[in-house]
């Protein structure tokens, strides 16, 4: 399970400060936001990522845990943002290529 959380918060950092992406984060307005953010983020991918991380537990809500996803949205949320915390604090923030 640990190795799925780190694939969830490497994604998380991939959309949030992947170059790549720097179209995708300057288009429409509340999805910019979104991405600009490692915990907004993270808890989205951890939110879809709910049937891969779920346990089978709490109240199933259309077909979905929503106790899970509430687990697994707020674990890769915290997680993406101390990592993502922590390499800005030793790497610095990324220069952005144009």
């Amino acid at each position: 399970m640990i190795p799925t959380y780190l694939a969830f918060v490497g994604a998380t950092l991939i959309l949030v400060r992947g170059s790549i992406l720097e179209r995708l984060r300057s288009g429409w307005a509340p999805l910019a936001k979104v991405l600009r953010c490692a915990q907004c983020c993270g808890f989205w991918v951890g939110i879809a990522g709910t049937p891969i991380l779920s346990t089978r537990t709490g109240l199933e809500l259309y077909g979905v845990r929503v106790v899970d996803g509430l687990i697994s949205g707020l674990s890769v949320s915290l997680l993406a943002l101390v990592t993502d915390a922590t390499l800005v604090h030793l790497l610095g923030e990324p220069e952005i290529h144009e």
